[in-house]
């Protein structure tokens, strides 16, 4: 019942003006004291545009900058939060896609550069999470460097959000290659506009976990990249090969990564 009235919080009207407009558009009557209690409720829970949700939200984001490391939101819950117990978690998951899913012939840490790493929960997932990353445990020792894409499930169209934060795992905390995200930030447009994402999204917390595990609980440097809505290039409406914040971030990746043991993630089911 709500909808239309939520059609209207477009900014361009008061209320007065939306109640009208719901009267003569939807046929609805709303009471003055009944709107003002609907947008005094979206008000509060920080739905509206407006200078109390721009607060709120910087005072989030740099409450998510100040923090020494990104806790992982998900551990206690998707899997467990102490080292000993996760690491039983996984290497199970390995020994059920060994059974599952046996390769003849492990490849070399040097023929990895790169693997697609799933970012469904662990539970349902974990036989294809352990077939994916055994097979590159070599490569993922060698590393010293990870570049890790994970699907933003908030992000808007074709935006590629960056951010200076560490990532932790109940291993410890995997330090962000600061250098590289700099770099990285001038190649692209607005790369921290939607920063906040990184604080609850999941997919580069499931792939930084297997990483740490596969590493034997040693860190390595990470550039966490958060890549949003896709929809548009599937439409047709744009090509991603034309893109230019893709172009330039590819670009500033293979420049700063030059000489480095790297390997390339990507968290997308």
């Amino acid at each position: 019942a709500a909808a239309p009235i939520l059609a209207l919080c477009d900014g361009t009207r008061d209320a007065d003006e939306m109640r009208t407009a719901l009267l003569a558009h939807f046929g609805v009557r709303v009471a003055p004291e009944g709107l003002a209690g609907l947008l005094a409720a979206l008000d509060q829970t920080y739905l509206l545009e407006n200078e109390r949700t721009a607060d709120a939200r910087a005072r989030v984001l740099s409450a998510f900058r100040a923090a020494p490391f990104r806790v992982p939101v998900l551990a206690g819950g998707a899997y467990p939060a102490e080292p000993v117990a996760l690491a039983a978690q996984l290497d199970a998951y390995i020994d059920e896609a060994q059974t599952r899913y046996p390769l003849e012939h492990a490849p070399s840490a040097a023929s990895v550069r790169g693997l697609v790493s799933p970012h469904i929960d662990y539970e349902r997932g974990g036989a294809v999470y352990g077939a994916v990353w055994a097979p590159a445990k070599s490569a993922a020792l060698a590393a010293d460097l990870a570049i890790i894409f994970g699907t933003d499930h908030s992000g808007g169209h074709g935006k590629l959000t960056l951010t200076r934060q560490h990532y932790a795992t109940p291993y410890g905390v995997l330090p962000t290659a600061t250098a590289i995200v700099e770099a990285c930030a001038a190649a692209v447009s607005a790369p921290f506009e939607e920063e906040l994402h990184h604080r609850n999204e999941h997919s580069i917390e499931l792939a930084a976990v297997w990483l740490h595990h596969m590493r034997e609980g040693r860190p390595c440097e990470v550039v966490p990249v958060l890549c949003g809505s896709f929809s548009h290039f599937v439409a047709g409406q744009a090509d991603p090969a034309a893109d230019p914040d893709i172009a330039g971030l590819v670009a500033a990746l293979a420049a700063a990564s030059a000489g480095r043991r790297f390997l390339v993630i990507a968290a997308a089911d």
